[in-house]
């Protein structure tokens, strides 16, 4: 029991000397857990992580499919029982609806797996074979399109006009002054960094990590700022 007594008091005394570091990594650990509704304090490393598994597909194929059952079980309905009232038609229906699922199970499994791939075929692109997923926000493509000027060019903007720095797809056809700033570059790097472990990785697939690499910086930063604070 004594010795029961002094692994507990050596566990909590590791606790409350580590308490600070334990706290950040309990943190970082919650960010990777599910949060399907998302309208809880964590998942959020989860939530842009599935996007490259593009899990709305299966929900939107799921809907579609169900919509089809629902959609030919009212149908029956009305052409069986034209004069049913409302109330008892719904319990038909519902009626009907389990019978089509039952006895149109693989068909309809079938015709949601071709939707699913439909879906992701469509949110996907190819590069030699390889599928990638395209990047869901709009913003990061102004970005990387700076970021390819870098690897492909040696700078972020697309020419020098006048000794100004100049972006010639803005505002096109005229043009204006190439923004400066940090991203590009940081996407830049991410891609040759990544490119050395996958070598076949596209600029596009590896900004897509970008927020989840620099979450987890800021969580790190900001907890040894507040070490510094204490």
């Amino acid at each position: 029991m004594e010795e029961k007594s002094g692994g507990i008091h050596r566990a909590w005394s590791f606790v409350q000397k580590h308490a600070l570091i334990l706290s950040l990594v309990l943190v970082i650990i919650l960010q990777f857990v599910p949060n399907s509704e998302g309208g809880l304090p964590w998942g959020g490393m989860w939530m842009r992580l599935q996007v490259q598994d593009l899990p709305i597909a299966e929900r939107a194929a799921a809907s579609s499919v169900e919509n089809f059952i629902q959609d030919q079980a009212s149908s029956l309905a009305r052409q069986q029982y034209p004069n049913l009232p409302e109330e008892n038609r719904r319990k038909v229906v519902e009626d009907l609806k389990r019978k089509l699922r039952e006895e149109h199970k693989a068909a309809l499994e079938s015709e949601k797996n071709k939707l699913v791939d439909q879906i992701r075929e469509h949110y996907s692109y190819d590069v030699d074979g390889r599928k990638f997923v395209y990047m869901p926000d709009i913003d990061p493509y102004y970005y990387l399109r700076y970021s390819r000027n870098i690897i492909e060019t040696g700078h972020y903007y697309d020419e020098l006009k006048n000794g100004v720095p100049w972006d010639n797809h803005m505002i096109a056809p005229i043009g204006t002054n190439a923004e400066k700033t940090w991203h590009p570059h940081v996407l830049a790097w991410m891609y040759r960094i990544h490119s050395i472990f996958d070598s076949q990785v596209t600029l596009m697939q590896a900004a897509t990590y970008f927020p989840i690499v620099f979450i987890t910086l800021s969580l790190i930063f900001a907890f040894l700022m507040s070490k510094e604070n204490k």
